[in-house]
């Protein structure tokens, strides 16, 4: 009976770890819109580890100088990732780039793709150049963008305050 209890116990929290680091939809939803202390309160309740500020990608204009954080575990040799890089430093141009990597990460992905896809208005899709992918583009009150497709064997789901489709994606016409 102690043995059932504890591996029980065991179960419940091991099955708590593994969904604390799962982003919900409505931090996606507004993540453009919450305080940098309401950013870190909401990571930070989901075990997401914070690994640098202004990080240096100079390879992504959305993610270089951005803060990220990741939910991998310092010293992991786990592959799987969800990975936040917000970048706030203009208050005209704003974009958090989530990226869901491996397939623990994959169902978190569809969870929120179903979530945007029945929750903010459809603008279409187009293919990018520069990821060789179709991109979904999805708006909420006409002010925020939300741009879903894969590169490789990695999801990104990104959220800005301004059309990337020329500067970033690079259309290609079909």
């Amino acid at each position: 009976m102690k043995r059932t209890r504890i591996l029980f116990s065991l179960v419940v929290l091991l099955n708590f770890l593994s969904h604390g680091q799962t982003l919900k939809y409505e931090f996606v939803k507004n993540c453009l819109i919450f305080t940098e202390t309401e950013i870190i309160a909401d990571l930070t309740a989901r075990n997401f580890n914070f690994v640098s500020k202004e990080t240096v990608n100079l390879g992504d204009p959305l993610i270089n100088r951005s803060d990220y954080y990741t939910s991998r575990k310092e010293g992991s040799l786990d592959t799987a990732e969800v990975a936040v890089f917000i970048n706030k430093r203009k208050a005209s141009k704003k974009s958090v780039v989530f990226s869901f990597q491996e397939t623990e990460a994959f169902a978190n992905y569809n969870a929120l793709e179903s979530k945007i896809q029945g929750g903010l208005k459809s603008e279409g899709s187009f293919h990018s150049d520069k990821f060789d992918s179709y991109v979904s583009k999805y708006s909420f009150d006409d002010n925020y963008y939300y741009y879903l497709f894969k590169d490789d064997y990695i999801w990104y789901i990104i959220v800005s305050n301004f059309k990337l489709e020329e500067t970033y994606f690079t259309l290609k016409s079909k």
